[in-house]
């Protein structure tokens, strides 16, 4: 594995953001959401954790999944993300006319950037390599580094953020 680093936010702190709902969804769906929002932006999708755990209020499901984008030969960023549901428990709604169990519960959803340099280990395989793979990463495309591929990133997590939340309905308008 190359760099992989988790950069530093504009208020410093790692670049997380976190989407909290409460109401009807269905996590298989919004997780399709997301698996396509991602392959239609040239991310390949992996679903890394899965835990499906009944609760005495309801069910309670953990999902961690990630998305990966090679930009180049030296640059790959990633996009993590953290589902975590509680109290999920069917309730009977009408929709259309029609009489339906939906699923009812909370949701946090975390997702989280990374971005990795020289990911194919082209600059580590020997010490001399890795002290120039320090000056070129810090000297010579610094300025291209946080100004391009990280701040892209940046405005990636959110779009994500955003696509989810107007998923979920959670904008309203008036």
């Amino acid at each position: 594995m190359g760099r992989a680093t988790t950069f530093k936010g504009p208020k410093g702190g790692n670049l997380q953001t976190v989407l909290t709902y409460k109401g009807f969804f269905d996590i298989a769906e919004v997780m399709r959401f997301v698996r396509s929002w991602g392959e239609d932006r040239d991310f390949k999708f992996y679903e890394t954790v899965y835990k499906n755990k009944p609760d005495m209020q309801g069910r309670e499901v953990e999902v961690k999944s990630f998305m990966e984008k090679k930009i180049n030969n030296y640059v790959k960023w990633t996009l993590n993300t953290f589902y975590h549901t509680w109290d999920i428990h069917k309730k009977e709604v009408v929709e259309k006319g029609k009489r339906k169990k939906k699923e009812f519960g909370r949701m946090k959803i975390t997702f989280f950037a990374a971005i990795e340099y020289d990911w194919d280990n082209n600059w580590d395989k020997s010490p001399v390599f890795a002290k120039l793979h320090d000056f070129f990463l810090n000297k010579v495309v610094n300025w291209e580094k946080d100004m391009v591929w990280e701040d892209a990133l940046y405005y990636e997590l959110y779009k994500l953020k955003e696509a989810v939340a107007e998923y979920l309905d959670l904008y309203y308008s008036g």
